[in-house]
Order: structure tokens, then sequence, then C-alpha cells
């Protein structure tokens, strides 16, 4: 996904919702993949690594997403993005390290190759057990979870 992504601002809520409701039956990962047309994505994906290393990844990726009209069209969206790290208590010091550190920056660019290498090339993009799903609504989602935890 792309943080700067409208589709994936829209998809988030979906995602978030099977989160919580089958946090106990299912794995889910979250891939970065910024697209280059979008100014702010890269940084805001090291941000979402960062809050991830201080087990925040998720009420970051909800900040992120749900004020992506703010910072999108920002002149300086980090300044927005370190307000969003503070409002979730965030080890400060520690995240300013995370987010500049070459660590996070090659994770994602791991990220980015292996999904180039799988064939994807836009967001979002969800999987479910490696099968490429399109969920309309949170019912649809919820259905093809179910047929897959029946299997």
């Amino acid at each position: 996904a792309d943080f700067q992504c409208p589709a994936c601002a829209t998809n988030n809520p979906l995602i978030e919702q099977a989160v919580e409701e089958y946090k106990d039956k299912l794995l889910f990962v979250y891939r970065n993949f910024p697209l280059p047309q979008h100014n702010w994505a890269e940084l805001a994906a090291r941000i979402g690594v960062a809050a991830y290393n201080q087990g925040k990844f998720m009420e970051m990726s909800s900040e992120l997403y749900q004020n992506q009209s703010e910072w999108e069209s920002s002149s300086n969206a980090e300044k927005l993005f370190l307000k969003y790290a503070e409002s979730l208590r965030l080890d400060m010091d520690k995240f300013k390290k995370d987010l500049a550190s070459s660590e996070t920056k090659n994770l994602i660019e791991a990220q980015k190759q292996e999904a180039s290498q799988a064939g994807i090339n836009s967001t979002p993009t969800i999987f479910l057990n490696k099968v490429k799903i399109q969920p309309r609504s949170y019912n649809d989602l919820k259905q093809l979870i179910e047929n897959e935890l029946k299997k």
C-alpha cells in the first residue's frame, strides 16, 4: 500500500475492521509500496516503519490515512508526521533515529522490489493466502475471509 494513495485511504477502514475482527485467526501483513508520483509517500512509509518499531503501526496508519488530505498537499508533511507521532506518545528520539536509518530505507526498498517482482504495479493491492482480492465492501472482505477460514 501507499499512504498517499486515495484508494488505500478509502480501503483502510475495511482493513482495520478485519484486523480487529480476525486478529486471533489471521496474520495481517502490511507491505509498503510508495508510488513515485506521490511526493510524500516514501517519507510516510518510513514514518509507518518507525511507528511499527514502537508497536504503534496500526495507530500511525490510521493517523496517516485519516489525515491524508491535510499532509498530502503540505509543503512540510514531515512536521505534521512528527505531530502525529507525538500524539501517539512515541519515544521521539528513537522515532527520529528510525525514521532516518538506513535499515528503514532498505526495508522499504526491499518491499518495493518484492512487490514489483510479484507483478504489483498499483495500490491498494490485497492478498488473502497469496490470492489477490478486490473487496468492494467490508461484507465482501468478510465473506472472502470466512470462505478461506473454512478451507
